[in-house]
């Protein structure tokens, strides 16, 4: 959620068109994690679990799916969003807009972006 205050692409779609309509769009733009409660409303979320119950909750959640036949497991995740030999249909113009911008991008706040985040600081940007 903290791609754009490293200036690194957020992604594919309409950020700037959606962001004050759409939560997550919003997330993304502002790079203010929501809360879990505004997360859960709209569904960002499949359960809201307190910090000290993950460890165990997400053990639980993964012993489960272990439980399934790995291949089925491979190809269920393929199929619930409908890739189909590593393409989702439909989204070719999105994954071509992605790429123009990562491409327009690559510049030296990109470079300092990704540097104060592996340093665990705020970016010092030089080129606006």
């Amino acid at each position: 959620m903290h791609a754009v205050n490293a200036d690194l692409n957020a992604g594919a779609g309409d950020a700037l068109e959606r962001a004050e309509a759409d939560p997550a769009i919003r997330a993304v733009m502002l790079t203010d994690p929501p809360s879990a409660d505004r997360a859960a409303a709209p569904g960002l979320v499949n359960h809201v679990i307190p910090a000290d119950e993950l460890p165990s909750a997400a053990m639980k959640l993964a012993e489960r799916i272990t439980r399934n036949a790995p291949s089925a497991v491979r190809a269920s995740k393929r199929v619930a969003p409908g890739i189909t030999d590593g393409q989702v249909p439909g989204q070719d113009v999105s994954w071509d807009r992605n790429a123009r911008e990562i491409r327009a991008l690559r510049n030296t706040c990109t470079r300092e972006g990704t540097r104060g985040f592996a340093e665990k600081r705020r970016p010092q940007w030089r080129a606006r």
